[in-house]
């Protein structure tokens, strides 16, 4: 796939398709509504293991729809660029792998419908854990490396998932490395999202309102500090991963100059104002006459 390395521009393609390799529970889904505004509707594809008849889809594709594909949105591995024309452009949006995992279980205890490719019994969601145990006993750990490093099936997943290589993180490094216009963090989501408009050349809109955030906790004593210490441990690659991930987005927002500071500080302003304006909305009115109005516009 050296080939195709986006930063030297080494192949010459008809056309530039965007990747947004989603990673669960990492400021995905606002992301990728930023990415929405940026696309032709009629150029979306959505991909998701929750939906699997989205992969069924996509394989069922001819040459012809598959040409008219300029970004792929959702759930998938690394790689999926390989079943499609144009020269693949990713990009992705990492979090720090404790904090997403202890979110995700934090969410599935909310909505743990919302897991049909992995689904999780109910007695794993009893405590964290029982979700810690349930999770490392179907090797479902470092998904963040699973996904960047191509080490997942395109489609149906099955438990236990094949144990990762010991060269994971560094296959996972040597794809954002090659194929990976702008490698975000949450924490740094605001200068992440203005170095992807900077880089990809977005024209449209990109400020935002918060997305699918799982405001309710679990008990306070839910995850002790031995339960964190454990999931440290067995997060070792995704840990790595993520100082990757860090280390960079500094590097090429440093790259930047002066200017993208004043950009990123004026965007911050800006969005931080809408967001608020967000809270009050929602405090305001009714739940189901959100929604109502979401579904009509």
């Amino acid at each position: 796939m050296g080939d195709n390395d986006i930063r030297t521009g080494a192949k010459e393609t008809d056309h530039e398709v965007l990747i947004f390799l989603h990673i669960p529970k990492a400021g995905g889904t606002t992301l990728g509504e930023i990415i929405s505004r940026q696309y032709p509707p009629e150029s979306f594809c959505e991909v998701s293991f929750e939906r699997l008849d989205t992969f069924e889809r996509f394989f069922a594709m001819s040459d012809a729809e598959k040409a008219r594909i300029r970004c792929v949105k959702g759930h998938y591995p690394f790689g999926i660029h390989e079943y499609l024309p144009g020269r693949p452009v990713y990009v992705t949006m990492f979090r720090d792998p404790v904090a997403r995992f202890i979110s995700e279980y934090r969410f599935l205890r909310e909505f743990p419908e919302v897991r049909p490719d992995l689904p999780v019994p109910d007695e794993a969601l009893e405590s964290f854990a029982a979700y810690l145990d349930h999770v490392h006993g179907s090797g479902a750990l470092n998904w963040q490396v699973r996904m960047a490093g191509g080490f997942l099936p395109m489609g149906r997943l099955t438990v236990p998932l094949d144990p990762l290589p010991d060269d994971a993180v560094d296959v996972a490094i040597a794809n954002l490395e090659r194929s990976c216009a702008v490698v975000g963090t949450l924490d740094r989501f605001d200068e992440s999202v203005v170095l992807m408009k900077r880089v990809l050349g977005w024209r449209g809109r990109i400020h935002y309102l918060r997305e699918n955030v799982n405001k309710r906790s679990p008990r306070a004593a839910d995850i002790t500090d031995k339960d964190r210490k454990r999931l440290a441990e067995l997060m070792a690659p995704d840990l790595k991963l993520y100082a990757y991930a860090s280390e960079r987005l500094d590097r090429e927002i440093r790259a930047q100059g002066p200017d993208f500071a004043r950009e990123a500080a004026r965007f911050r302003r800006w969005n931080n104002l809408l967001v608020n304006l967000q809270g009050k909305y929602q405090r305001l009115v009714p739940r189901g006459l959100r929604l109502a109005i979401r579904r009509f516009r």
